[in-house]
């Protein structure tokens, strides 16, 4: 499950208590069933797993069919992403539904640009921006927005939240504590990532800064079709005893709060599930430049920006934080603070809630 995934999964009992009844529909996946109630709402899967073009034409004729028969007692269609999801709430919209879409990343490897090159792409686009409603989960995506034309009062800004109870500084004895029960190195300087192991999250670069800081043990959480690649290249480089693959794990709360510096070196994303998490846990969180929102969140002090892929850039930038770890602490202290105020998953379904009621106010 993704962090886009897990964002929802989150949110829907949130927006539950504010009187927004939701369901869910998305692909099918192997091995769970069709219909699933979960907390707040029910997730409602089409019948063909994956991602091929067949898989994509199913999902869409699928959930328009579901759209189609509960068109009375639905007010709203939000799109999680600009691709099959949009073409929905495109559906939708021609039903007389009004429809919201969250950009889930932004620049050449985000949603917008992929549906660009998509077959009928570039009319799809020009439909959304006619007729839909558009979630910026940062300043990065209003402005790409706004840049292809889509009218700023039609897009609000609706950032992510996080969990506080779960993702919460942690003392040095509860540190200690997490990193014993979890296997982690006792001693030393833990800088972890999470996310999907996939060409465009770029732990090549994560890799690369490690062999280049003896002090660094790197924790990589998550799993994709990179992971084999990966293992092969810690080895290659010499690396392997400090570089730890945990695969998907449910304990990524553990983890964040057991280490030291929290570490994204992606090219891509839209607004990251797992910097905010970082940063709730109170860890001086590195990020890629192009990571959307990531200079809005590591503003004031709150972290650092790198260059996309410079090695020897990010490898100065961890060994900076361990030769001076007040550094580290004061910008976890003001990062923990930032979202504790702005971000939090109440506050998300907070905005979420108010946003709905005024898509769908005049629909009603």
């Amino acid at each position: 499950m993704g962090g886009a995934e897990l964002q929802l999964e989150r949110l829907v009992p949130r927006l539950l208590d504010r009187g927004v009844q939701t369901e869910v529909i998305t692909r099918a996946v192997r091995g769970s069933p069709r219909t699933e109630p979960i907390a707040g709402s029910v997730v409602r899967r089409t019948p063909l797993a994956g991602e091929s073009p067949l898989a994509s034409i199913v999902y869409v004729a699928a959930a328009l069919g579901h759209l189609l028969r509960r068109r009375s007692g639905v007010d709203l269609v939000h799109a999680h992403g600009a691709l099959s999801p949009a073409t929905i709430a495109l559906g939708g919209r021609l039903l007389g539904l009004p429809c919201l879409v969250t950009v889930l990343g932004t620049g050449p490897h985000g949603d917008l640009a992929r549906v660009g090159r998509k077959p009928l792409g570039r009319i799809r686009l020009r439909l959304l921006f006619r007729w839909a409603w558009f979630a910026a989960l940062s300043e990065d995506a209003k402005q790409e927005l706004i840049v292809r034309g889509v009218p700023p009062e039609r897009i609000l800004a609706l950032p992510n939240g996080v969990d506080l109870d779960t993702y919460r500084p942690a003392g040095p004895e509860a540190r200690r504590e997490l990193r014993e029960r979890l296997g982690l190195p006792a001693d030393g300087f833990l800088g972890t990532f999470v996310g999907r192991l996939h060409p465009v999250k770029d732990v090549d670069t994560l890799l690369g800064a490690a062999a280049e800081v003896p002090g660094l043990t790197l924790v990589v959480v998550g799993d994709g079709p990179e992971r084999t690649r990966l293992e092969a290249e810690a080895a290659r480089l010499g690396i392997e005893g400090r570089v730890r693959f945990l695969g998907e794990s449910s304990e990524v709360a553990g983890v964040l709060r057991a280490s030291d510096a929290f570490l994204l070196s992606s090219h891509g994303e839209g607004m990251s599930n797992a910097l905010l998490e970082g940063m709730a846990c109170g860890l001086p969180c590195l990020a890629s430049r192009s990571v959307g929102g990531a200079a809005e969140l590591l503003a004031a002090g709150r972290g650092m920006l790198l260059p996309d892929g410079d090695v020897p850039a990010w490898a100065a930038a961890i060994q900076h934080l361990i030769d001076e770890p007040g550094v580290g602490a004061s910008t976890g202290v003001a990062a923990a603070g930032f979202v504790a105020q702005t971000l939090s998953l109440e506050s998300a379904a907070e905005r979420l809630a108010q946003a709905y009621a005024v898509i769908a106010g005049p629909a009603r």
